[in-house]
């Protein structure tokens, strides 16, 4: 059997990205992804160090204030060193400190 998994621009359209699938289905692949970078969904294991680098995150501090840091760029939050990528997904998606 042969896969593929394909990285995706962001802003692709829908017939092109259309047109990925029917053009796995017509060279015979038996399975085939895409990946589509979206920092406000995840941060996924396909993303290439650019797109987080070039990614900006904004954290809104308890007094109203806001951070914004590139992905990359190391952040310290609770007496941790973090990407801010990284905590920017474990605090959205609720697993900061649960880990």
């Amino acid at each position: 059997s042969i896969s593929k998994t394909i990285n995706v621009p962001s802003d692709i359209d829908y017939d092109a990205f259309n047109d990925i699938y029917l053009y796995s289905y017509q060279k015979g692949l038996k399975c085939f992804t895409t990946f589509r970078f979206n920092p406000d969904a995840f941060q996924g294991v396909l993303v290439r160090e650019q797109d987080i680098a070039n990614t900006r995150y904004c954290f809104t501090l308890s007094d109203g204030t806001t951070v914004e840091a590139r992905g990359d760029e190391e952040i310290e939050y609770d007496g941790e060193v973090h990407t801010a990528a990284n905590l920017y997904d474990a605090l959205k998606e609720g697993y900061y400190g649960k880990l």
